[in-house]
């Protein structure tokens, strides 16, 4: 059978509070592990099934079988009989029984620190221009760790799992900017708005990547609106 188990941790902590009236901060730095295990029980060693197959007569003995390998007997190794029905003896099969874990743990770090509140007034009924600005920090990595047994092949029924790692860092630069141009005038409303995002990945294959976006809404009277996006 098999038994699963997951233990999650995580800190998290932050500051926020305003610059001027108009402009507020906001920070926050988490960190979170989570630590998967998996137990296996009552699977069957490759190498214990052949050394308890692989036996002979103890020496002046027409009746009594050993384990041929040395190093096996002082093991534990006990002869196996497949012959029949019911015949392998308890202890026997208490020899080939191993028990298998395999454990996987994933990381995150994450801190942001960012700005934001309106600028200036354009003058012709809209809000304030709004704006965001920020950093973050993001490191991600994960380790497979499986025992001796998994590791080697040696369980019946499944292929050798290698431990295995990785990670990766990222730094990030991001804007937002909304832009209201006219409420109530001329025409009912105009207002655009823009964001990008850059992001510089440790990974050599990802390395440094732009995302954007920009577009706008028109509305030349109340009951109709007209709105483009582009990213």
């Amino acid at each position: 059978n098999t038994q699963a188990s997951r233990e999650a941790f995580r800190v998290l902590g932050g500051v926020r509070g305003g610059i001027t009236d108009n402009i507020n901060f906001d920070a926050f730095y988490s960190y979170s592990r989570t630590t998967n295990t998996n137990i296996q029980k009552g699977n069957i060693s490759r190498s214990r099934f052949i050394n308890a197959l692989t036996v002979e007569f103890v020496p002046g003995s027409t009746t009594q079988l050993r384990c041929v390998d040395a190093a096996a007997r002082g093991a534990g190794c006990v002869p196996l009989n497949i012959f029949g029905t019911s015949l392998p003896s308890r202890a026997a099969l208490n020899y080939l029984a191993i028990q298998a874990t395999n454990i996987t743990t994933s990381e995150l770090t994450n801190a942001v620190a960012s700005i934001n509140g309106t600028l200036f007034n354009l003058g012709f009924g809209a809000d304030d221009v709004g704006f965001a600005a920020g950093v973050e920090y993001r490191k991600m990595g994960s380790e497979f760790i499986p025992d001796t047994f998994l590791a080697s092949g040696d369980v019946l029924g499944f292929n050798a799992g290698l431990p295995t790692k990785g990670g990766y860092d990222v730094k990030e630069v991001f804007g937002e900017v909304r832009v209201p141009i006219v409420e109530d005038g001329f025409i009912h409303a105009l207002e655009g708005n823009g964001a990008f995002r850059y992001s510089d990945y440790s990974l050599d294959r990802v390395g440094g990547n732009w995302t954007y976006n920009f577009g706008g809404e028109f509305a030349p009277i109340e009951d109709i609106r007209f709105r483009g996006q582009y990213s």
